[in-house]
């Protein structure tokens, strides 16, 4: 009144301000320091973040290694299916469905098989038998177990190259940069071994290639990580719906031979146990209970991950005399069905023909 001004202290301003402050947080300060104007402690600040599920994600530090070199194995066996596929065969002559689209660049010739005989746009069979295509009969009977560790990095065919590798490079390096890329390795190699032994147990006359076991694998990994750092993760539900859309692509790939449903449904349940006993929460808890929990469900999926691996090794090598075969027969369906379902050989988009392992090697 009578035109004097009342400026505010800067004491109260500041008062004011920490107050404001920390009532957005959700922390009340004390009477002392509401008094004092001194801002509340960040502990508490940054509990109450964490309990609303507010708290930033960490950004990761670690830099991904394991994706680009993965990538660039499945590329450079891409390259050489195309090559090996032409060995042989006489570009003079017609084309033949197993090298039907041909390349030939002086004395470098390449091809890839007729599209009904590999709708991935890939080599045949043959080809892919020589260079680790994963095998049941060639495991068992010659005793060729590497080829549990080279069909996880052999490409079908250019499309399921594509569409693997696309997922590879976004999917994979973000899960390094957050959980380093020795675990990301682990579990990619682990899903695409259990998803090949799944397919060596029930169809072992079939041939299996390609990064579609792995990659579900670290889709279900994926899928764990969001379910251990759900209040720290930026955007929880659309990650899970990208997920969710990225694993329909893998099963429409799944209809074509050479990917089996055994290696997409093994490979992503392998994934997910192995997020629990190989990957960390991004924000570790001190409360007792919570630790001793989560060592219990790291061991329990630690010892059924290792439980599953030996047994399916065992019915391969028919351990004491069990046959999966005998146990489901008409599961070797699964691996690879003609398309559309229930048609005709003449009538069908694709036959079983590229996942029919050669009689003569």
């Amino acid at each position: 009144d009578g035109g004097v001004s009342h400026r505010a202290s800067p004491t109260s301003v500041r008062s004011s301000e920490a107050m404001a402050a920390t009532a957005c947080e959700g922390v009340l300060p004390s009477a002392p320091e509401q008094a004092a104007g001194q801002e509340p402690p960040q502990e508490a600040g940054r509990d109450a973040e964490l309990a609303r599920g507010a708290a930033r994600a960490p950004t990761g530090g670690r830099f991904a290694i394991f994706s680009p070199l993965a990538v660039l194995a499945c590329t450079m066996l891409l390259v050489l299916e195309f090559f090996v596929n032409a060995r042989g065969v006489d570009f003079d002559g017609p084309p033949t469905p197993e090298c039907h689209f041909r390349m030939k660049l002086k004395r470098l010739q390449a091809c890839a098989a007729a599209m009904d005989v590999n709708p991935l746009f890939g080599p045949g069979a043959p080809a892919l038998a020589r260079l680790g295509a994963l095998s049941g009969a060639k495991i068992a009977d010659h005793w060729q177990v590497w080829r549990l560790l080279s069909g996880p990095f052999l490409p079908g065919g250019l499309v399921q190259w594509a569409g693997n590798v696309f997922l590879l490079v976004n999917l994979g390096r973000s899960m390094e940069h957050l959980h380093g890329w020795w675990r990301v390795g682990a579990i990619y190699l682990l899903a695409g071994m259990s998803g090949g032994l799944a397919c060596a147990m029930f169809a072992p006359r079939m041939l299996s290639a390609g990064l579609s076991g792995s990659i579900c694998g670290l889709l279900g990994a994926a899928a764990g990580d969001v379910w251990l750092n759900w209040e720290v993760l930026p955007s929880p539900c659309c990650r899970l719906v990208n997920l969710l859309l990225a694993g329909a692509v893998q099963a429409v790939l799944g209809l074509a031979p050479l990917v089996d449903y055994y290696s997409l449904a093994v490979g992503f349940a392998t994934g997910v146990m192995s997020a629990i006993f190989i990957m960390d929460r991004l924000t570790p808890r001190t409360n007792c209970c919570a630790v001793c929990s989560r060592r219990v469900s790291k061991g329990v999926a630690g010892v059924l991950v290792l439980a599953a691996f030996i047994g399916g090794l065992a019915l391969v090598f028919n351990v004491g005399g069990v046959d999966a075969q005998e146990l489901c027969p008409q599961c070797e369906v699964l691996a690879c069905a003609p398309f559309p379902w229930g048609c005709s050989d003449a009538k069908c988009w694709w036959t079983c023909a590229a996942a029919e392992l050669p009689r003569s090697d």
